[in-house]
């Protein structure tokens, strides 16, 4: 689902998904920018590390004001375009566009003008800095990830990788900003160097208007008006249960290929199913060994529960690495994963009989196995 739309120049204003803002799309400038926006701070030494991934843990969708100030610069300087921030919190799936540190930027990568103002700023997002720093503008911007035009980079990783995602973002730029960025405390709005580890809140005394944490908070109180939590969905018919999981499970996989790295690590298997599936071994909450997408989806949340950390798990396509793992009917399975830490095989067993004392033999097998995560292949 995509966020709300958002007018050059007019404040960008954390609304309702459902309550689309009037857009005005102004006609792509006769030429590409080569450059990129102008930072209102000078450059410290060193800047920002690589902002890592840190994943949506609240739901507070007002527009942050790193976010607004980085939308105001794309329009200003490209002249071109709209942005959307906020996403309402009863839409499927975790995002950062929910804690309003995510914009899309709607160019369209069929359109030759709009196409080469997009990769202007991508290149100048990822060019060097003045002693060759790697990612310099993304850096100081506090950039997690990008996505656009089928294709996924962050400065963390370094280098574009092919996204497959359901959304093909052939019709925007999304860019995620750490919350760093996302607060406007990063060095390309203060001229400070920035934590990469900035949270909402901050343990130790920070910036102004950074809120501290209190004793054991890891995320603060969302702001007036926005829920602490997703909203609850109505009561729908069954179908339409089926397609608002579907739905979740495809955005969770998008965020989950964002981080998603294929370098050989051991990681625990908690779940792997295909919509229709039958399992002898395990009970689906609908009290059948047939298992639906909410039944699936209901997998993905209980690993989530049982490991705690959302950054340790990945909701992937069993394409998505290793050898392709897909049903007689060629579509891929659902795959949850749990990032346990581990070593190599051994470490993983180990895990998974701790974690999972109720089960031996077959039924521990079969809901808690190693696996590598490494490049696809077919």
């Amino acid at each position: 689902m995509r966020p709300t739309l958002l007018p050059r120049r007019r404040a960008l204003l954390a609304v309702s998904l459902t309550a689309l803002a009037t857009t005005l799309l102004l006609p792509p400038p006769a030429s590409a920018a080569l450059d990129g926006p102008a930072a209102p701070a000078p450059a410290p030494a060193p800047v920002e590390e690589a902002a890592p991934y840190v994943a949506q843990a609240v739901c507070d969708p007002a527009a942050k004001p790193g976010t607004r100030a980085l939308a105001d610069a794309l329009l200003d300087h490209y002249g071109t375009g709209s942005v959307g921030i906020s996403r309402d919190c009863s839409a499927g799936g975790t995002s950062e566009h929910k804690e309003g540190r995510a914009l899309d930027w709607m160019l369209d990568a069929t359109a030759p003008a709009e196409a080469a103002v997009a990769q202007a700023f991508l290149d100048w997002l990822a060019a060097p800095g003045p002693d060759g720093e790697r990612a310099w503008a993304a850096r100081r911007l506090g950039v997690m990830y990008v996505i656009w035009n089928r294709e996924i980079w962050s400065p963390s990783r370094g280098g574009w990788q092919p996204y497959t995602g359901p959304n093909p973002h052939t019709d925007h730029v999304h860019v995620s900003l750490s919350w760093a960025g996302a607060l406007r405390l990063t060095s390309w709005w203060t001229g400070t160097t920035a934590r990469v580890d900035q949270g909402p809140c901050t343990p130790d005394p920070g910036p102004a208007g950074t809120p501290a944490c209190g004793p054991g908070q890891e995320q603060p109180a969302p702001g007036p008006g926005s829920a602490a939590q997703p909203q609850e969905q109505p009561d729908t018919p069954a179908a339409s249960a089926e397609e608002r999981a579907l739905a979740e499970l495809a955005g969770l996989r998008e965020e989950s290929l964002a981080r998603l790295t294929t370098d050989g690590r051991w990681v625990a298997q908690l779940a792997s199913k295909d919509v229709g599936i039958v399992d002898p071994l395990q009970t689906a909450q609908n009290g059948t060994h047939t298992f639906r997408a909410v039944d699936i989806l209901a997998e993905n949340r209980a690993a989530l529960a049982t490991v705690g950390d959302p950054a340790a798990v990945l909701t992937l396509h069993g394409t998505d690495f290793g050898r392709n793992a897909r049903t007689v009917d060629g579509d891929p399975f659902w795959m949850t994963v749990v990032d346990v830490g581990a070593g190599g095989r051994a470490d993983v067993e180990a895990w998974c009989a701790a974690t999972y004392p109720q089960l031996t033999g077959d039924e521990l097998a079969n809901s808690c196995v190693p696996r590598r995560l490494t490049p696809s292949r077919g």
